[in-house]
């Protein structure tokens, strides 16, 4: 078990990096669009960060009735353990916040946390890009490209994986280019070898 949570946690770091230079940038996003963070979003580990991850700690206990309220408090430290981490992703991309959405597709489509569903993962990098965020296409062309497998998988598609890094690109996503004019060589070539 304790291995499973380090693999949680370097995969979490992962998609944090991916996501942010600063690491902390994530979690106060998805702590400000619950209402429980109220201070800037600025990357930086403080007391109201802190203070928010704890009244997020109490949000997940405070309906167990197994629980005495002192081991609800005492539940309450101020840092989020992996499952957590999942679980504020996930409450986050529910009410709409598009970094948790592609965050939580990603998690998805790789199986970080949660079992690897292809439909998922989709649903929400479809949810994210629908707000007009980059990386929401550029996942989805990414996995477009590639399909994913695991259950209810999503298999490849060229078509799929083009529009999407269209749609990146076009939001100015740099990478989504490159990834776009790669996917088109790629059937160039394609068309050559079958002519």
């Amino acid at each position: 078990r304790a291995l499973d949570e380090r693999r949680l946690a370097l995969a979490i770091e992962e998609i944090e990096r991916e996501f942010s230079d600063r690491n902390e940038h994530l979690v106060q996003g998805a702590l400000a669009s619950l209402g429980l963070y109220l201070g800037p979003i600025d990357g930086a580990r403080g007391e109201l960060t802190r203070k928010a991850i704890q009244r997020f700690q109490y949000n997940l206990v405070e309906d167990n009735p197994d629980l005495t309220e002192e081991e609800k408090r005492d539940g309450m430290t101020g840092e989020l353990t992996p499952a957590q981490t999942v679980a504020l992703i996930g409450a986050a991309a529910d009410v709409n916040h598009p970094q948790s959405q592609y965050i939580f597709g990603v998690m998805h489509a790789e199986g970080i946390g949660v079992p690897v569903n292809g439909k998922r993962a989709v649903k929400w990098l479809n949810k994210s890009a629908a707000y007009g965020y980059p990386l929401g296409h550029y996942a989805l062309g990414q996995y477009y490209r590639e399909g994913i497998w695991g259950e209810d998988p999503i298999p490849p598609s060229r078509t799929e994986a083009a529009h999407h890094f269209g749609q990146a690109a076009a939001l100015g996503y740099r990478p989504a280019r490159k990834a776009l004019e790669e996917l088109y060589e790629g059937v160039k070539l394609a068309c050559r070898l079958y002519n």
